[in-house]
């Protein structure tokens, strides 16, 4: 008889508040906001849906997109932007964190306060490779500069640097490392992941080309660790596979549809609910739905809790 984890309602949650993005990044696993069209929710809709959230036991949330520091507007005759949104959680006592791909730092210095953790991208070291990869060039030097001065909005802010592993780039990871190891950015976790086809990758129609295979991906970390030789690394790596992805996130996108992602066996995302149509109800299917996924064999509990303390932690490792 297969013996099943008992299921939890997912400790942490990623929010989209905001599909457009001000990027065209090949590798792109956001949304499709070109024909998506989702108007975005102002403030008080989150700021419900968190306290929905911390009913269910859930500790945090990651903010993502689209890019998250376009979001803005009015509400009751007053402009909000994405630290609105975070004090919101804040309010709530949520563990706070948010990806972005650091082209407006005003912005972020207003959003740093309300944040535990702040994940930033690079995926290169050359600026030719990062124009292929985002078509945004910020050297090491320049993201150092950027998290100093967050740190004196925030000198509690944690900081993890997100780099997309993908056939484009294999070598420059390498180049990368070396540039991490010889402490030129100040960073508590480095992540690397392993490229995912989803969304628009798919639709860009660079999913092919960018694909890194399994193989691919366990030479890399061997190589990485390799170059490091006898290095002394300050920071926490963690390295993400397609597999170690699996039941690891439960999404809500600003359109208020509920979704676990990258399921097992190429199974497509499964949308649980829509939270703003349906109700906080729709947060109760969670868990059932989580237990039908784990017996039909299309993820694996636990993976939510792991995937963020392993990468967002403060000790160093390698």
């Amino acid at each position: 008889m297969r013996k099943f984890e008992r299921v939890l309602f997912p400790a942490y949650v990623d929010v989209e508040p905001f599909d457009p993005c001000n990027l065209r990044c090949a590798f792109c696993f956001g949304p499709d906001f070109l024909t998506l069209g989702n108007k975005w929710r102002p403030p008080s809709v989150w700021r419900n849906l968190f306290g929905d959230l911390v009913e269910r036991g859930v500790e945090g949330i990651v903010v993502s997109g689209g890019e998250p520091t376009l979001y803005r507007g009015r509400e009751d005759g007053v402009q909000y932007n994405i630290a609105t949104l975070l004090e919101a959680a804040k309010e709530h006592g949520l563990r706070t964190t948010m990806s972005t791909n650091a082209t407006r730092p005003k912005i972020l210095r207003l959003a740093a306060p309300y944040l535990d953790w702040i994940a930033l991208p690079l995926d290169a070291v050359s600026p030719e490779s990062q124009q292929r990869m985002r078509g945004f060039v910020i050297s090491p030097d320049q993201m150092n500069a950027l998290i100093a001065d967050l740190r004196e909005s925030n000198p509690d802010l944690k900081v993890k640097l997100g780099t997309v592993a993908t056939a484009w780039n294999r070598a420059d990871i390498l180049e990368l490392a070396l540039v991490l190891a010889d402490g030129r950015i100040a960073i508590d976790t480095w992540k690397i992941y392993q490229f995912a086809a989803r969304r628009m990758a798919v639709a860009r129609g660079h999913a092919d080309s960018l694909q890194l295979m399994d193989d691919e991906m366990l030479a890399l970390r061997s190589e990485v660790e390799r170059t490091w030789g006898g290095r002394a690394v300050t920071f926490r790596t963690t390295w993400s596979t397609l597999d170690d992805r699996s039941g690891a996130y439960l999404f809500v996108y600003s359109s208020g549809e509920v979704v676990i992602p990258n399921l097992l066996q190429d199974a497509a995302d499964h949308v649980v609910g829509n939270v703003f149509a349906g109700g906080s109800e729709v947060l109760d299917r969670v868990v059932p739905d989580i237990v039908r996924l784990q017996h039909d064999g299309l993820l694996r509990v636990g993976n939510n809790d792991k995937n963020y303390r392993d990468t967002y932690v403060t000790r160093s490792a390698t």
